[in-house]
């Protein structure tokens, strides 16, 4: 997430933050930098969230209207710092 996003949302390096869309959400950590377009959230596209998913909980299955492709850099999400806890399980 870019400084300016960051700023405006009150986030700071490591806050924990829902990430969602009208047909799912997922936990993820934040990570501020300069090197974000402003109004960009940048993932990587094999990153697991901190509950377990796969991005690809906030994906539908529709497509670009320019080049029939994927949804996947252009998906609209809204975001919110929220407190959360780890569960840690010893076996």
């Amino acid at each position: 997430m870019s400084p300016s996003d960051a700023l405006r949302l009150k986030l700071a390096n490591g806050d924990y933050v829902k990430v969602y869309i009208d047909l799912g959400s997922v936990v993820m950590i934040i990570r501020i930098s300069g090197d974000i377009a402003l109004g960009t959230l940048w993932v990587p596209r094999q990153a697991r969230t901190v509950d377990g998913k796969r991005i690809n909980a906030l994906l539908t299955d529709s497509t670009e209207e320019l080049g029939g492709g994927s949804v996947i850099n252009s998906t609209r999400v809204k975001i919110y710092k929220i407190e959360y806890r780890r569960l840690k399980f010893f076996i």
